[in-house]
This record gives structure tokens, sequence and C-alpha cells, in this order.
């Protein structure tokens, strides 16, 4: 079986509007050599902002788009990724987005980041629901999420298998 290793970060930007925020995050991100990036609170609702962002980083970028402050997650990959993405999904209030990550004919990957919402109610009830298209493949899932604030819940049970 062929064993295979990737570099995942999880951050939160709190925003990038900023010119020089964007260029120092991208040398950064390029320095740490991470596989796989997950930002949340990008702060962007349209692909214009994305785009502006795009012209830093070399790899690829996968966005969901939200209206808010808070709002807004993405998925960048750097330009040495060597896995090919099969399927992309995302919410409309820019709080998910799932990637599902093919690497030669049998290793598969799910890769979901989340910027869970700020109210109890709401985590318990919308988010569930909102990760059952997520999950319909019965595949490796990572699941990155950002609690703001920790909470707990004892509804929701996540399980990892390290």
């Amino acid at each position: 079986m062929l064993e295979m290793r990737l570099k995942i970060l999880s951050l939160n930007v709190r925003g990038l509007g900023s010119p020089t925020k964007v260029n120092s995050l991208c040398h950064e991100l390029e320095v740490l050599n991470f596989d796989i990036v997950l930002l949340q609170e990008t702060h962007f609702s349209c692909l214009k902002q994305a785009k502006v962002f795009e012209q830093s980083w070399r790899g690829k970028c996968y966005w969901s788009f939200g209206i808010g402050k808070s709002a807004g997650v993405a998925v960048l990959l750097l330009p040495h990724f060597s896995g090919s993405v099969q399927r992309f999904l995302f919410d409309s209030d820019g709080r998910i987005l799932s990637l599902l990550f093919t690497f030669g004919p049998l290793s598969k990957l799910n890769v979901i980041n989340i910027y869970a919402p700020n109210l109890v109610f709401n985590l318990v009830i919308s988010l569930p629901r909102r990760l059952i298209n997520c999950w319909r493949l019965k595949l490796s899932t990572t699941l990155l999420i950002n609690f703001n604030p920790i909470i707990f819940c004892p509804q929701i049970k996540i399980v990892s298998p390290l």
C-alpha cells in the first residue's frame, strides 16, 4: 500500500482586505510549505476580491463567498500539490467548502473547511444539514472546523481516526 503524507494548515485570517497582509500571508505560507491551506474569515463576498488575492498566490484557490464581516472560507493548494480536484462543493453563506481530492486511481480524500456559526442553535441545527451532501460518498474525510467561540455541544460528536 502506498503511503502518502499531506501537510494541512487551518488558519483564521480575520480578513484579507489589505494588500500588505495578502502579500505577507502568501509569502509565509510558501515558506511553511503546507500542501493544503484552509482559510476562514476571508471577508470575501465576490470573485473580484478573490482574483486580487490570486495575483499574489501561485497555486490554485477555491472559495466560498459570504456576506458579512466574519464570512468567507477558502482552500489554497501550493503549486507542488500532486492531487487533483474531483468535486468542489460550497454553501451560500461562505462558511463551508468541501473538496474531494484524488491521488491516482485508488486514493481519495475529502477535505471540508468549516467556519462555524457563532450561535449554538445555528451550529446544532443547520451545520449537520449542510454537511450531508459532503458525506454521501464513503471516503476518508478530514473535517477542520474553526469554532468561534469555543463551545460545548453534546449533540455534535466528531470522531477522528487518529
